[in-house]
């Protein structure tokens, strides 16, 4: 080893070590981390009193404090995690606990008692998380934060511990990195890398940094399979779609790996580096407003700031700012970070930085205030066709729109966590207009079958994997409009059906919801949610300009026509529904799976069985038992200053067609449906023939032409080059295409033959000019 690469892993060891307890951290960063590392000295004075102290007993150290059976160790705690809490606070300058014997001793205690259950002769039962990742990470940690302080014959245990690890679907080793499975991108593969990141920095072996960052270009890429980065930006988990959960994991991984290597001879490559910004720029970022992670886009999680998702993605954030990067890059980590720091809490107030965690204080404090950025730079509106998602970010309000289909589909047992009766991907919607319709409080008391827009019937569960079989799903998006449609067949085995054709269209002012051929076979009603938030007292509620009164739990019949004010978004009804006031109790532990008695976070278990109670408002269409044609429609526009006049909208019975147009930009869904004549009512609107599709209007740069867009929803799963026919309608011909042939036969004049695997179709339409 030369001398340059012992220096840099002297370098790296030392910004871990910041990383992990603020050693070496300004003095001035005291302010922005007092009240949080006070919280977690009261939460290592907790681990401590717990702990068994019996010299000479086989519980000795055990810091979970009760009997220990090997199957709990390995499923229903998190050992090391909460002896590393210790372990940090001794390390950390800030903390009562700082450097002092006793606590030391008991940490030593407790890692002691820890590692027979992780030795190489023990059954590796529980999670192949435990054993491929979170044991050596865990223990890798442990030695470098303690240092020398780790006996000898500790550290050599631990050492002969990680060498047999990964051991279960992972296989990794000093000279070839992971060799089982094929490496492939994702937030797995980057976590068992990062591990031999830390083998590297304990043994003080650059062989080991050497070889994973050989592999680090095809974990931190774009994914070559059912894992990863998409070609879109967004991020798939395990082929069942979007997940901000595990990608939030994967890009803190990411910007740590940045941070810890840069200037060293290991730093990160320019393209991947510029890949990890654009993933952040164009998705991660966008995916949170004013602190709060979409809700819905992590499953059952939502996340307020401060919460996981919420601290995971400043931190990355402040990762960023603390490292070497262009400038261009740090504007897209400072637009980020304003926007994050205008979170509000339940009152309405500001956000203080003390209430972030103490590792995210620490960052704050080392970077150069005020820290200031444009979030205009994070805004407009994104469609991802790979996720089948949405993103609208304007100045005063935010929605996600998250569709699922029998190609993404969502994972409601993430992490042991289920939430019971819920339909949280099937065409579900986040408004926020302020970011306090989503808080800690919200999760347990809200009503999970009462989703702003999913189509339910209560008497259909959808199944573990919660999703219906849908084919027909996809959008296109740009900053002045977006369409999306999703032809629903929810059809569980053994249950009866629901069906139904919805779509909607996003301007920057107002989201327009329609629905039609909502149908049924089962004997309970089925409810559309049209809308729902928390109550907030002393805002304003009204019907048609007449105040409404919500001091009491009720349901208020509302009209077609009909316009709502609630709080600060306005609602045009299209259909009739009603307006439901409810008060709703609840608490963290009714979401979860049985066997889930207790989370595993010990910071958590003082709230988990806390009752909350909120008030909501939520406006619901009943489809009444058995409907065969139902219909729902609206236009909600948040902010102050509705926009209802300026849009058109064109739907017909069947729902084969629903156009919306504002001014020159327009756009449409075509269900599919049978075989039938071409429809020309739609002057800018083209219609695919049979099988549907979803399309999209602008301006040319002359009065005789139109941009017009096309996307065909990938039905063809097993066939992605069966054609797909598309009808113009009276009007419009295209311009310079050349018509191909179906069966043999010429296509009629306005037809047009392209294929039919979810790719946005591009043309220049012309406009036929008839003589007077």
């Amino acid at each position: 080893m030369n001398t340059t690469e012992q220096s840099a892993l002297q370098t790296i060891r030392e910004r871990f070590v910041f990383l992990a307890t603020g050693g070496g951290a300004p003095p001035a960063t005291r302010e922005f981390v007092s009240h949080a590392v006070s919280g977690l000295d009261s939460l290592v004075d907790t681990i401590l009193a717990r702990q068994i102290w019996a010299p000479g007993n086989p519980g000795h150290g055990n810091a979970h404090g009760e009997p220990l059976p090997h199957s709990l160790f390995t499923y229903g705690t998190h050992y090391f995690g909460e002896v590393y809490k210790v372990a940090r606070m001794w390390r950390c300058p800030f903390s009562r606990h700082y450097q002092k014997p006793e606590v030391l001793e008991r940490i030593i205690a407790g890692l002691r008692f820890g590692e027979k259950y992780v030795r190489p002769d023990q059954p590796r039962d529980g999670s192949w998380y435990y054993w491929d990742i979170m044991y050596a990470g865990s223990l890798l940690d442990h030695l470098l934060v303690l240092g020398d302080a780790v006996p000898e014959d500790l550290r050599q245990l631990i050492i002969e511990d990680v060498q047999h690890m990964p051991c279960k679907t992972f296989a990794m080793d000093r000279e070839n990195g992971i060799t089982r499975p094929p490496i492939t991108s994702g937030s797995n593969n980057l976590a068992v890398l990062t591990t031999g990141l830390l083998r590297g920095l304990v043994l003080n072996d650059p062989q080991w940094i050497k070889t994973v960052m050989s592999q680090i270009p095809i974990a931190m890429g774009r994914a070559t399979g059912s894992e990863g980065l998409q070609a879109d930006w967004s991020y798939h988990f395990h082929g069942h779609g979007i997940n901000v959960g595990y990608g939030h994991h994967a890009l803190s991984t990411q910007a740590e790996w940045l941070y810890l290597t840069q200037g060293t001879p290991w730093q990160i490559s320019d393209n991947l580096r510029e890949l990890h910004v654009g993933t952040i720029r164009e998705f991660f970022a966008r995916n949170v407003w004013r602190g709060r992670v979409a809700p819905f886009s992590a499953d059952r999680g939502i996340s307020s700031p401060g919460a996981i998702y919420g601290r995971e993605f400043l931190g990355m954030l402040m990762l960023g700012l603390m490292t070497d990067l262009p400038p261009q890059d740090k504007e897209v980590f400072r637009a980020a970070v304003a926007d994050y720091l205008r979170s509000v809490d339940q009152e309405g107030r500001p956000l203080s930085l003390t209430e972030f965690d103490w590792v995210t204080g620490l960052m704050l404090g080392s970077v150069p205030k005020p820290i200031q950025g444009d979030p205009k730079r994070l805004g407009g509106i994104r469609y991802y066709p790979e996720s089948e998602y949405l993103l609208a970010r304007q100045p005063d309000w935010f929605a996600a729109v998250r569709m699922s289909s029998a190609r993404t589909s969502t994972w409601k047992s993430m992490l042991g966590g289920h939430v019971y009766s819920s339909s949280i991907a099937e065409f579900s919607i986040a408004l926020m207009s302020d970011g306090r319709e989503y808080d800690f409080t919200t999760i347990p008391t809200m009503n999970w079958r009462r989703i702003m827009g999913v189509t339910r019937c209560d008497a259909i569960e959808p199944p573990p994997e919660g999703y219906g079989q849908s084919t027909f799903s996809s959008g296109i998006a740009g900053d002045e409009l977006a369409v999306m449609g999703l032809q629903y067949v929810l059809a569980p085995a053994g249950q009866d059906t629901l069906r139904a054709n919805k779509s909607v269209f996003v301007t920057p002012q107002a989201l327009v919801m329609l629905g039609t051929l909502i149908r049924c076979d089962a004997a309970d009603p089925v409810f559309t949610t049209l809308f729902f938030a928390p109550v907030i007292e002393g805002s304003a509620y009204s019907r048609n300009g007449t105040t409404l009164d919500i001091r009491e739990d009720g349901i208020h019949e509302v009209k077609a026509g009909d316009t709502l004010f609630l709080r600060n978004v306005g609602i045009h009804l299209l259909t009739d529904a009603q307006l439901v006031v409810e008060t709703r109790r609840g608490c963290h532990a009714d979401l979860n799976d049985p066997q889930r008695a207790d989370p595993m976070e010990l910071q958590h278990r003082k709230h988990y069985r806390t009752m909350f109670e909120r008030r909501f408002v939520y406006l619901i269409v009943n489809h009444g038992v058995g409907p065969r044609h139902g219909r729902y429609g609206a236009i909600i526009s948040p902010g102050a200053v509705p926009d209802f006049a300026s849009l058109q909208i064109l739907q017909e019975d069947t729902h084969h067609r629903v156009t919306v147009q504002k001014g020159a930009v327009g756009g449409e869904v075509r269900f599919p449906g049978d075989w039938r004549k071409k429809i020309g009512s739609s002057y800018w609107g083209a219609e695919q023939h049979q099988w549907g599709s979803i399309a999209r209007w602008l301006p040319s740069d002359d009065a005789d032409h139109a941009q017009l867009e096309i996307r065909a929803p990938r039905r063809f799963a097993r066939a992605e080059q069966s054609p797909t026919e598309i009808f113009l309608p009276e009007g419009l011909e295209m311009e310079n295409v050349t018509l191909k042939t179906y069966a043999g036969q010429p296509f009629p004049a306005n037809i047009l033959s392209t294929s039919a695997n979810g790719t946005l179709l591009k043309y220049r339409v012309r406009k036929i000019r008839h003589s007077p």
